[in-house]
């Protein structure tokens, strides 16, 4: 049985998971949500980034000046591009993504997902 640890949904409505590559080898535009296992939640849905970055095992979204952040003084070792699409689209690949078969059911709507303002440090949030 393969073992899911996470999927990347685009906007054109294909995935890339880890059982067909390495993060780097995922498509780098158009990204429209990431799901991955949470011990916490069951799954954790990051979606409406600008970017999006692999860091310790783990995606994690952010705009331009978090990228770059991040960059300067992590070991980011993939990076992806998100891109705007007409809401009915989005609500679609949305759709899948949460129901997708081969992650836990997401238990709990969790503010990690979406973006937010940060200042200073930013938003640390680490599994």
């Amino acid at each position: 049985m393969k073992k899911y640890l996470w999927r990347i949904y685009y906007g054109d409505g294909t995935t890339f998971d880890n059982t067909q590559g390495r993060p780097e080898d995922a498509p780098p535009v158009n990204v429209q949500v990431i799901i991955q296992p949470n011990r916490e939640n069951g799954r954790q849905t990051i979606h409406s980034w600008d970017w999006y970055y692999r860091r310790d095992n783990f995606w994690y979204g952010c705009d331009t000046w978090g990228l770059f952040d991040q960059l300067l003084w992590n070991n980011v070792t993939a990076v992806k591009q998100g891109r705007m699409m007409r809401s009915e689209e989005f609500d679609r690949i949305m759709k899948n993504a949460m129901a997708d078969p081969d992650f836990s059911p997401q238990t709990a709507n969790i503010s990690k997902n979406k973006p937010k303002q940060a200042y200073g440090e930013g938003s640390n949030y680490e599994e």
